[in-house]
This record gives C-alpha cells, structure tokens and sequence, in this order.
C-alpha cells in the first residue's frame, strides 16, 4: 500500500471516530435530557407540522445520531483524502433516520427510504472514485 493509501485509512478511521463520540455525547444528552424531564416540557413543533412534538428519546437520539453520520458522510464525500470509507457512516446515517422517523412514518415510507439512501450511497462510492 503506498503512502496515500495509508493516509487515505488514516483520515476515515480519524473522521469515524470522531463521528461515534459525537453520538455517544448526543445520545448521553438526549436521556440525561429525559431523566431531568426537560425533555417532556420542550414542545418545539417538529417540521412546522401541527400537532407533532419532539418525539420520545430514543426516536431522537436515533435521529440525531443519523444526522451526525450523514454530516461525517458528507464531509468524508467531499474530502479527497476521506472518500474511501464514507460508505459505512452514509449506510449508518441512513439506518439510524430510518428508525428515528420511524416514530413518525410508517415502515412502509422509511423502509424504503433506507434502501434507497444505501443504494444512493454505493452509487456516489463508485462513481466519485479518486483516479489512481
């Protein structure tokens, strides 16, 4: 493997973990949130729809930690030295909101939703690949 190739694994490795401590602050937040019951009395209307509260914490906490590896995913993406391993934190961003939204849409919408963010994910893999 030649010096790039190294630093290629570095940055992803770095970025990834990076990624999880952000989740894991996030995910501590959202019950230590919940355990003070200030969770319970924030009532921010999610998506300017009448009628839908901030969800539960685990709903939340899945949320925010898809859209923390939707942010690393799109950061590794648009970085050339982070664009080998993007792939598992876009899959990981698209579980995550899948079963976060899940609260709110049914399998039959988010389900779907996964699959194709998976497959949108393989597709910019391939098709954003560094020339050797």
């Amino acid at each position: 493997m030649d010096q790039n190739g190294d630093l290629n694994g570095h940055v992803s490795r770095r970025m990834n973990s990076i990624m999880w401590a952000f989740v894991l602050v996030w995910v501590g937040c959202v019950f230590l949130f919940q355990n003070f019951g200030w969770l319970q009395k924030i009532k921010i209307p999610v998506m300017l729809i009448p009628g839908v509260d901030l969800p539960d914490a685990w709903p939340l906490a899945m949320i925010g930690a898809g859209v923390i590896f939707l942010v690393g995913a799109i950061i590794m993406v648009f970085s050339p030295e982070g664009r080998q391993g993007f792939t598992g934190p876009m899959i990981l961003a698209a579980v995550a909101l899948g079963i976060g939204l899940g609260s709110w849409l049914s399998w039959s919408v988010t389900g779907p939703l996964v699959i194709i963010a998976i497959g949108v994910s393989i597709l910019l893999k391939n098709l954003i690949k560094k020339d050797a």
